[in-house]
């Protein structure tokens, strides 16, 4: 079997060197170790940048993206490492804008470098050379912990808790269930412009807080998500009618995420829905911004493709 490993930097390819962590320039430790204990598949390589995670900007994941897809055509399945910090941004990017490649495509990182005896990359990058194995397509994140390597749609991955890089998907649904739809118009626009990503249009994110801020929108701006309190719910007072009033008048739309998949509501939610503002389904927030992103950055009708189910992002 052919793996073709794309090596990006983060933790899983540091080392600890006066203190601090960094980015060691020896990522391929993962391929000599993993041989030493197993046989049977040929791996090939690239670099396409080296950085820590935290540094990843679009620019990096269409590159990536342009990357995993050049060289999934010549394998069998496609491994990645990357930082803990940004992965479930990248897992959600590569998982929209490759969601027709009928192949794995799998992201490991580690919770410390390689050299550190607590470290999982070893562990989480064999779970992903047995995931490359069964040939389930679509892009995935593995993670060991508790003597177990779980695998997780990328594009149902939640934000990290704070303190923790442990992986975790949407609750009450399967983890892998429903990731792969074929061609949508966000990867015909990817295969199209790989490069046409136009940074200067943006998406304002505003996470729900008591007494809450509430910002001017500048002529970049082409979306606003809000990320809700858990069970749905935002403060629907005067400040958010002015502010959503004041985006209606630039055509700037806005969107919930944290309110979708519910059995009821509260009338909170009622009452900003009547503002206009528009509640999407069951999604983590890091995927319905990365979709946002790719919407306006591409100049799409971004209500009409935020309303579809491109690569199993809406788990409902």
């Amino acid at each position: 079997m052919k793996i073709s490993v794309i090596f990006t930097g983060g933790t899983i390819g540091s080392r600890l060197s006066g203190g601090y962590i960094g980015v060691s320039g020896c990522p391929y430790t993962l391929i000599e170790n993993w041989r030493r204990e197993h046989g049977g598949c040929e791996f090939d390589t690239c670099e396409p940048y080296t950085i820590l995670s935290e540094n990843s900007s679009f620019e990096h994941l269409c590159k990536l993206a342009a990357c995993a897809r050049e060289r999934s055509a010549a394998a069998e399945a496609v491994i990645i490492t990357h930082g803990t910090d940004t992965l479930c941004y990248t897992a959600a990017f590569l998982g929209l804008a490759l969601s027709d490649i009928k192949k794995p495509i799998v992201l490991v990182s580690s919770g410390c470098p390689l050299e550190d005896e607590r470290a999982n990359g070893q562990q989480n990058f064999a779970a992903a050379v047995e995931l490359a194995k069964s040939g389930e397509a679509g892009v995935f994140a593995v993670w060991y912990a508790d003597g177990e390597a779980r695998a997780h749609r990328g594009v149902r991955l939640l934000p990290h808790a704070p303190y923790s890089d442990m992986l975790v998907s949407l609750p009450n649904f399967s983890e892998t269930a429903g990731g792969f739809c074929g061609e949508s118009e966000i990867t015909r626009r990817f295969k199209g412009d790989p490069h046409g990503f136009d940074q200067t249009r943006r998406v304002l994110t505003l996470t729900c807080r008591p007494d809450m801020y509430y910002p001017q929108l500048t002529a970049d701006v082409s979306a606003v998500m809000f990320e809700s309190y858990h069970s749905g719910t935002m403060c629907a007072d005067e400040r958010l009618a002015e502010f959503a009033e004041r985006a209606a008048a630039e055509d700037v739309p806005i969107f919930v995420a944290g309110a979708g998949g519910r059995e009821a509501d509260y009338e909170s939610v009622k009452q900003y829905r009547a503002l206009g503002i528009i509640t999407l389904p069951a999604v983590s927030p890091i995927a319905a911004y990365v979709k946002l992103s790719i919407a306006a950055a591409y100049r799409m009708e971004i209500p009409a493709v935020m309303a579809k189910n491109c690569a199993g992002e809406y788990a409902e």
